[in-house]
């Protein structure tokens, strides 16, 4: 089962405004991911962590507010739309939804996450 990665559409102006083009994913010097390894997940937003999980070789998504979704389309970041707000109502659902995707990893990037990331 692979995760679901957006189409190569062509990318809307208010997409193409967040393009960062020191960025490995949009350069394509990103590191070669190792298929046998799990997944990372990054919760919570960073982008130095998205930099970061780029040169590593493990395959990463980012789980983050929707208001993340034009920034990660427009450099190519694999990404979860999440609404923190309502954490703990859900957080087993989210880290349900991640061990499925094929998670082992998960990387609170905010105080608030801590509780449910282990």
């Amino acid at each position: 089962r692979h995760m679901s990665t957006t189409q190569e559409a062509p990318l809307s102006n208010d997409v193409a405004a967040w393009l960062d083009p020191e960025m490995d994913s949009v350069k394509g010097t990103e590191t070669p991911k190792d298929p046998n390894k799990g997944y990372i997940a990054l919760l919570g937003w960073s982008v130095n962590a998205i930099k970061a999980a780029q040169k590593f070789d493990r395959r990463y998504i980012v789980v983050a507010p929707e208001w993340a979704t034009d920034f990660c389309t427009a450099n190519k970041i694999p990404f979860i739309p999440w609404d923190f707000i309502r954490l703990n109502d859900r957080s087993l659902e989210i880290a349900q939804r991640l061990k499925e995707e094929g998670v082992d990893v998960a990387i609170p990037l905010f105080e608030e996450t801590v509780e449910w990331s282990g």
